[in-house]
């Protein structure tokens, strides 16, 4: 039988999310470039940008040499060990639709992924924007800093973006 709390749950209609109470905090760094950076670099109009963002999470990797993507139920006995870190933070619930790389892909191994992926993202940046990146004062590309760091660049307004790329 279930508690009052389960059987109230149930019998509660989900609340539309515009009839919800959500703020989201501003510290200013999030400005209407930053999303018109990820869709001009990637072609997505909708998206939820924090200061934690980084060009990186809009250019999935679908695809690595020697490597396939698989559900985690779907790993060997012997090579679960690599995947312990999943089994420490999701809901079991979950860990039966996370998908993984397999066979593991070492830490070096993704450290040569990820700066291939880097010099990518700066090299489309660069033709996108006809700019170099070779003062670009970070080593992390959030999309708030390569936005500031494009506007500086280029000295522009958002009315006369689109007239500094090629697109």
């Amino acid at each position: 039988m279930k508690n009052n709390k389960e059987s109230k749950k149930s019998n509660e209609k989900p609340v539309p999310l515009r009839e919800k109470n959500v703020k989201i905090h501003s510290d200013g760094k999030i400005d209407d470039f930053c999303f018109e950076l990820i869709e001009i670099l990637f072609g997505i109009s909708s998206m939820l940008l924090t200061d934690k963002s980084e060009l990186d999470h809009f250019d999935l990797v679908d695809e690595i040499a020697g490597h396939m993507q698989v559900k985690l139920s779907e790993v060997p006995e012997v090579d679960l060990e690599h995947y312990s870190d999943y089994f420490e933070t999701w809901a079991p619930e979950d860990l039966e639709r996370l998908v993984v790389w397999y066979p593991p892909i070492s830490d070096e191994k993704w450290d040569e992924i990820n700066s291939t992926r880097k010099k990518h993202l700066i090299k489309l940046i660069e033709s996108t924007f006809n700019i170099s990146m070779d003062d670009y004062p970070d080593d992390s590309l959030y999309v708030w800093k390569v936005a500031r760091f494009i506007k500086k660049k280029l000295a522009f307004t958002n009315e006369n973006l689109y007239y500094h790329c090629n697109l």
